[in-house]
């Protein structure tokens, strides 16, 4: 359920980018985050993991990275054109493992493991400093290598 809410959170966001309602924006972006560590803690703790739950849990993971990246232009592109180079490695990156994934298995990636909920949390921290306001320099160089 949590990765249904998530899925359906980002036509949401990407309508408050549009809209450049920067405060309900953060708020949705950072519950969706905490969310998408809520939902793999709840599925092994109480033994609900399955492959739907799995491919919801990355459809959603790709959906929140692409309206996150949305809100970013939306809100600071001057941080985009300051950061141009990392922020297209970290999207060239994001863009390269998810087209190798579905040309190697026909579908989206899967990976549900400690160190990809690590790196989730870190994007979080890093977009929650974003739109609160409390940029930190390099950290959109930071951010593209831990991801990649």
């Amino acid at each position: 359920m949590l990765s249904i809410a998530r899925v359906g959170a980002a036509p949401v966001l990407g309508y408050l980018a549009i809209r450049h309602a920067g405060v309900a924006f953060t708020i949705l972006l950072i519950g969706a985050l905490l969310t998408d560590i809520a939902d793999g803690y709840i599925a092994r703790r109480f033994g609900l993991t399955s492959k739907l739950g799995a491919l919801l849990d990355s459809i959603a993971d790709v959906l929140v990275f692409f309206v996150a990246v949305g809100g970013i232009w939306a809100f600071h592109p001057d941080l985009l054109r300051d950061h141009a180079i990392a922020g297209g490695l970290l999207v060239g990156c994001w863009i390269l493992e998810i087209g190798a994934s579905v040309i190697r298995f026909g579908r989206l990636s899967s990976f549900h493991t400690y160190l990809s909920k690590v790196a989730g949390f870190l994007l979080g921290v890093t977009i929650d400093a974003l739109f609160d306001h409390l940029h930190m320099p390099g950290s959109a160089i930071a951010l593209a290598y831990i991801l990649c």
